[in-house]
């Protein structure tokens, strides 16, 4: 154990502190707080001791690791960590603030890209030309919305195809209407209506049962 004296006026001012600390020992009693230029570190806290940067600099290898001594990117965080109310564990990213959004805001005219997906003015696009956009659940579960599904044109596109088409359809009245007429299908308790729309005459379906 070496006792002495620190003069800090060959780092920061002219005060002079009385200092104990260990030299190849864990039994020295640690300075309260250093200060070597614009740097502060008091405890287990790095700070600037004034509106200056805080920078890290990297050594040859151009890396930067935080609980690890063999970082494999410019900057390696092993473990957990936060920003502000954001949370990266693994690889989930995660808001602190219960019940809080997360949100991606690029800047400008930008998209924010996943994979082949694009984000941007409440638009969900593929990046690849003429890709499907695939809407899927894990197992059996649903897509649910809330919200009317408008196409962007009228009469321009389909809801299923020739070779893929949905099971049933269940709707309330069947609404249909073209170039030349507009027709709804309406149900009572014991008929079926159908109802013109165009002169609001509405006519009952001649039902027959069949055994």
């Amino acid at each position: 154990m070496a006792v002495g004296k620190v003069v800090k006026d060959m780092i920061t001012d002219s005060a002079i502190v009385e200092a104990k600390f260990g030299v190849g020992t864990t039994s020295g009693t640690a300075i309260g707080q250093w200060h070597i230029d614009q740097i502060s570190i008091n405890g287990d806290t790095i700070s600037t001791t004034s509106n200056n940067n805080l920078i890290l600099f990297p050594d040859n290898t151009g890396k930067v690791g935080v609980n690890t001594s063999s970082p494999e990117y410019e900057l390696t965080v092993e473990g957990d960590f936060g920003v502000d109310n954001l949370k990266m564990d693994g690889n989930t990213l995660s808001t602190t603030n219960t019940n809080g959004d997360l949100t991606l805001s690029p800047n400008g005219t930008g998209s924010v890209v996943i994979d082949s997906v694009s984000i941007r003015n409440n638009y969900i696009t593929t990046n690849a030309s003429n890709a499907d956009l695939s809407l899927r659940t894990n197992g059996s579960g649903n897509v649910v919305v809330q919200a009317h599904i408008l196409p962007t044109a009228n009469a321009t596109y389909d809801l299923g195809s020739t070779t893929k088409r949905f099971a049933n359809i269940y709707t309330s009245d069947l609404n249909l209407t073209n170039e030349k007429g507009s027709w709804t299908i309406q149900e009572g308790k014991d008929d079926l209506f159908i109802i013109n729309n165009k002169t609001g005459k509405k006519f009952k379906f001649n039902l027959t049962a069949v055994d």
